[in-house]
């Protein structure tokens, strides 16, 4: 057996929240369907379509691809990062709400 320790990449995701269908479409396209019940984002690595439950984190891997994460699981597997300036800040993650602690008032979300 071999032991391996992830990269640091830096990743895109969103949050699904039910309601946010069409922020969801616009990051992901045609690789996030809310019509179905559960709503499911296609993973072409594994060409599968894939349940998204309220809550849910949809990451834009490395490849393009796309997959939901549990909060939980990102939380400890990911570090949150200031849109604007890189700063790690898990706080970003964590509230959702304020401002980079590095002082450069950088937003939490992107465009």
């Amino acid at each position: 057996m071999k032991a391996f320790r992830k990269l640091p990449v830096e990743i895109q995701a969103v949050r699904w929240t039910g309601d946010n269908s069409k922020e969801l479409q616009k990051f992901a396209a045609t690789n996030f369907d809310s019509v179905s019940r559960p709503a499911q984002v296609f993973d072409r690595l594994h060409e599968t379509w894939i349940a998204v439950v309220d809550g849910d984190w949809i990451i834009k891997g490395i490849q393009g691809e796309f997959y939901p994460i549990k909060h939980d699981v990102l939380m400890a597997t990911y570090e949150g990062l200031c849109f604007l300036c890189g700063h790690p800040d898990n706080e970003h993650i964590r509230a959702a709400v304020g401002a980079c602690r590095c002082g450069c008032d950088g937003p939490l979300d992107g465009p």
